[in-house]
């Protein structure tokens, strides 16, 4: 690693750099994701996120950097490639190890604290909501609820309140 390595990858071990180059590379050249959706799936296209592969883990754009491992843990995990029967020729840990790497990863990178913002700024907005119109955002509701446990993001008052959710058990959906 050199002096231009983003902080998000010199703070893990080498083991978990080799499976980010894992990831990057069954994203780049393994059968997951076809070429018409790619830049889709990616916001970029596969010969950046090869790009990204070949200077790994050095590379002089480090946002670069960040959006092709990103996506293609984000997409391996939960695009539904249906290519279970060669995960273990591409990438050398399970999903649940991989997932648990994955959000290492956007810890480390402060991504998750741009979600965060973002979730605390849409349940405020949802907490001013008339009645009727919460009801019919039940589904958006849910989502938010839901990311916002996984996150750590505390749930306004009132919203907890006009949903039916304590603090100690912000689990429930309401």
């Amino acid at each position: 690693m050199d002096a231009s390595t983003p902080p998000w990858i010199a703070a893990v071990s080498a083991d978990d750099r080799d499976i980010m180059k894992a990831c990057l590379r069954a994203a780049a050249d393994g059968p997951f994701f076809p070429d018409w959706e790619f830049h889709t799936l990616f916001g970029m296209e596969r010969s950046e996120v090869r790009e990204v592969l070949s200077s790994w883990p050095d590379g002089s754009d480090a946002q670069l950097q960040f959006t092709a491992v990103n996506n293609a843990f984000n997409n391996l995990l939960g695009y539904p490639h249906g290519r279970e029967d060669v995960w273990e020729e591409f990438i050398p840990v399970d999903r649940g190890q991989l997932r648990d790497l994955f959000w290492r990863v956007r810890e480390l990178s402060g991504a998750n604290d741009q979600s965060r913002a973002f979730i605390a700024e849409q349940l405020q907005k949802l907490g001013v909501l008339a009645d009727s119109e919460l009801s019919r955002k039940a589904a958006l509701v849910r989502d938010l609820m839901s990311s916002a446990r996984r996150l750590g993001v505390d749930i306004p008052q009132e919203l907890r309140e006009r949903l039916g959710v304590d603090r100690d058990h912000q689990d429930r959906d309401g």
